[in-house]
């Protein structure tokens, strides 16, 4: 993996401070960042929630990714997905081959996995 122990903090913190305490959520990173031999790259986040509506996950989606580009100094991609919804291909994607990070209040149903 392509970040620092630090750097890892750092996504988690800011997650876990500006999710909604009421949402449970999985946070996993996803993309070239997990290659150890690539170079470059964005930080690509997926973010699966429940509890919020849309309206909360857009303003979440405008407030959380700027954020996370200026604490780290690196781009960020993050995909908000609401678990209940049908899933993207790039949530498919993610889901399959990323990393957990961090985990609120775990969903009592791995189904969708």
């Amino acid at each position: 993996m392509r970040l620092s122990d630090q750097q890892l903090e750092t996504i988690r913190s800011l997650v876990a401070r500006m999710v909604p305490a009421e949402s449970q959520y999985e946070l996993i990173l996803f993309g070239s960042r997990l290659n150890d031999r690539a170079r470059g790259g964005d930080v690509d986040l997926y973010l699966e929630t429940t509890g919020l509506d849309a309206a909360a996950r857009t303003s979440l989606q405008h407030r959380l990714r700027p954020a996370l580009e200026e604490a780290l100094d690196l781009p960020a991609d993050l995909v908000i997905q609401d678990r209940q919804a049908p899933h993207s291909l790039v949530s498919r994607i993610a889901r399959k081959e990323g990393r957990s990070l961090l985990q609120a209040k775990p969903f009592s149903d791995q189904a969708s996995k």
